[in-house]
């Protein structure tokens, strides 16, 4: 008896601390793994405003408030950052990228800890409590972008601790309690605009309260002269001045424009550098994204044992709010399950109505994960308290066995759901980002990769540059990768490693890329016309590839197709080209393109774009292209061309649809000059009628009234 006495003791404090051990043992993992995540490609410019910023605040030199859209970026976390990188004396960068992964990291995991609280907090037990916690964890793309992302990730920690302290302060009704929640909020507010959502729910929530003890006094007057009244508006004052006061302290743009804050909104809503996004295999331009872009995202990417815990919850706490509108406002809980619900419908009805410039995914809209971990929660325990009710106890005839047995095996199959996502984010590490759930085709090798984007934030570039280092251990790497991953991507290597490594533009050996510029330039079939010596493949889809751009890094058999059509171009053999200009358009088969200028991307003449214009603008894949009948086919020479000494050769294969020309133009580097030229196919029987067709309707007005008239119609 005694020992089975000592052992239930030590099984209740250890589910007592189960979110704390929890919480512990997910920091020894963040510890044994957190350098094994590359860099992002908002790494470096994250990390120069928190700089640029502290330096403001402390007087420095170097300090200043950026003048185009990074200034609207919250800077409290990213600050906090610097000042850490600062006291503990960092100064090799990858000292400082690792510093700033697991310090967000470790925010991460606090958050999730105030999961875990808030749920013990509504439902007064520990396994909700430590339930709370894991799913609010294990969600393998944001686990992952708890190191490297340090604007959305740290947006869903505070989101999820303002939560906490929101429910916390409502609970202890009183005025310090809501000062601590309107720092919270004024902090998530910096991180993120978008956190006023917050700030709104507890202004809403608080006039509630005042309307309620104004109506409970019978007249007005006495109401307002109530002690219930005189507190709501002590708390609701605590927390606005505090909100307003972090927000004002931590935010050195609104130092000298307050006002600028309610600029930010128009601002982030209206992005100035729009993108194209793969979307369900198609290029769409980001102010063109569907209404259902962010749900959908949600839903392909996020366990679905998630999803349909979720679903429960929502669906529980919207009948409890229909059953009884008048209890539901009056109950606390209820009440707060309710704004839960708010804080994940009204964004998402709003993303749908407003359709701001999005990107990437999801990720810019993590912090709706907070809500939906927590509405799960409640999901499970709505469905548990469902399954062992007097209701269904009567309607199966339960006795109390079997009800502890269905409770069981209700928590049993989400203990499984966990342990599969658990055992899946192993299974990928460190590639989580590019999760999918079974809701996708991920079965079916490369077919992700063209329906939508996998690696887009470019942290699998790690992979790449490790991989040099080892195949090439005694010397130097000529190589680059796209845009500023070719400089952040490399900074978390050792500094032995770094100094191996030379960063060419004009000549690399090597090209690093996440085929996020290859799927942008309309090449979703990923033809790169370059021999990947590796390549990183979650699903049987690869996120990342090194390409031997320098023929004389691979074998003679892998370079024979390379140098066979080099020399057919150099010779002739190809014919005539199609276009000439400083480079030369073959058809042969698909398009294949000899450039004569050099391969250097900071050459003016290094980037080029061609464009095909179908016979019939619906086939042209692109929203924005179907406008003007094209379809928009941008290249960069040095990423997609094997190099020929200072030449580069490229082959990009034509549409399957009929095609009636191509334009070739050129960029110069700084300017807005663009010159094309022009070359007319040689067009099918079936082209020609649709032309045919297209005239005749022309000319018999069944096209209708012309637009304009000039010397065309």
């Amino acid at each position: 008896r005694a020992p089975r006495s000592r052992l239930s003791a030590a099984s209740r404090l250890a589910l007592r601390c189960a979110p704390l051990i929890a919480l512990a043992l997910f920091l020894l993992i963040g510890l044994a793994v957190f350098d094994d995540y590359g860099v992002s490609v908002d790494d470096g410019t994250d990390r120069w405003r928190g700089v640029v910023t502290l330096d403001y605040m402390l007087g420095g030199e170097g300090g200043f408030i950026p003048i185009d859209h990074n200034r609207f970026y919250g800077v409290a976390f990213d600050t906090a950052l610097a000042l850490v990188e600062r006291v503990l004396g960092l100064e090799d960068l990858r000292s400082v990228y690792l510093a700033r992964h697991l310090a967000t990291h470790a925010f991460f995991l606090i958050a999730g800890f105030a999961a875990a609280a808030l749920a013990y907090r509504m439902f007064g037990s520990r396994w909700l409590a430590l339930f709370a916690a894991l799913i609010f964890i294990l969600h393998p793309r944001i686990y992952a972008h708890s190191f490297f992302n340090s604007k959305d990730a740290p947006f869903l920690s505070a989101f999820a601790i303002s939560l906490y302290l929101i429910h916390r302060a409502f609970g202890q009704d009183r005025a310090r309690s809501f000062a601590l929640c309107g720092v919270s909020v004024g902090l998530l507010m910096n991180i993120r605009i978008l956190g006023a959502i917050l700030f709104l729910a507890v202004v809403g929530l608080l006039a509630l309260d005042f309307a309620r003890a104004v109506w409970a006094g019978g007249h007005i007057l006495d109401g307002l002269r109530s002690a219930r009244a005189k507190r709501v508006l002590a708390n609701g004052a605590a927390f606005s001045l505090a909100a307003a006061l972090t927000l004002y302290a931590a935010w050195p743009m609104l130092w000298d424009d307050p006002l600028a804050f309610f600029g930010g909104f128009g601002a982030l809503a209206n992005h100035p550098n729009p993108i194209v996004q793969l979307f369900r295999g198609e290029l769409i331009p980001s102010a063109d994204l569907p209404p259902y872009f962010t749900p959908f995202w949600m839903a392909i990417t996020t366990p679905p044992m998630t999803l349909a815990l979720a679903a429960a919850g929502v669906g529980a706490a919207v009948w409890a709010g229909v059953r009884r509108p008048l209890a539901a406002l009056e109950n606390s809980e209820t009440r707060f399950r309710l704004l839960l619900v708010a804080c994940l419908a009204l964004p998402l009805a709003a993303l749908a109505i407003l359709r701001p410039n999005a990107s990437d995914g999801w990720r810019q809209f993590y912090f709706l994960y907070a809500p939906t971990a927590l509405l799960a929660v409640c999901g499970l325990d709505a469905l548990i308290r469902a399954a062992t009710s007097p209701f269904a106890a009567r309607r199966f005839r339960l006795s109390p066995k079997r009800k502890t047995a269905i409770a069981a095996a209700i928590c049993a199959v989400a203990a499984l759901g966990l342990a599969s996502t658990a055992l899946h984010m192993a299974r990928i590490h460190p590639h989580q980002a590019a999760y999918f759930n079974l809701f996708v085709d991920r079965d079916t090798p490369g077919r992700l990769r063209t329906q939508y984007d996998m690696d887009y934030y470019g942290a699998s570039h790690l992979d790449g540059w490790r991989l040099l280092l080892e195949m090439y251990p005694d010397s130097p790497i000529r190589a680059r990768s796209q845009a500023t991953w070719a400089h952040y991507g490399r900074s978390i290597l050792p500094k032995e490693s770094r100094e191996r490594i030379i960063v060419e533009d004009d000549a690399p050996d090597f090209y690093i890329t996440n085929h996020r510029e290859h799927a942008l330039s309309g090449n979703l079939e990923s033809d790169l016309f370059a021999p990947a010596i590796y390549e990183r493949r979650v699903y049987g889809n690869v996120i990342m590839s090194v390409l031997a751009v320098n023929l004389d890094m691979v074998d003679a058999e892998t370079a024979a197709p390379y140098r066979r059509l080099w020399d057919d171009a150099k010779s002739g053999a190809l014919g005539e080209p199609i276009i000439r200009a400083d480079y030369d358009v073959y058809i042969d088969g698909g398009a294949l393109i000899y450039l004569r200028a050099p391969c250097a991307p900071r050459d003016a003449r290094g980037l080029f774009s061609l464009t095909a214009a179908p016979v019939n603008p619906a086939d042209a894949p692109r929203a924005d292209a179907r406008l003007g009948g094209l379809d928009s086919l941008t290249f960069h020479f040095s990423h997609y061309g094997v190099r020929f000494g200072d030449k580069c050769l490229i082959r990009r294969p034509l549409p399957d649809y009929p095609i009636r020309a191509l334009t070739a133009g050129q960029y110069v580097s700084g300017e807005s000059a663009f010159w094309e030229a022009l070359a007319t196919l040689p067009m099918d029987d079936a082209a020609l009628s649709a032309y045919r067709a297209a005239y005749s309707a022309a000319r018999g007005g069944d096209a209708g009234e012309p637009i304009a008239r000039s010397s065309f119609d």
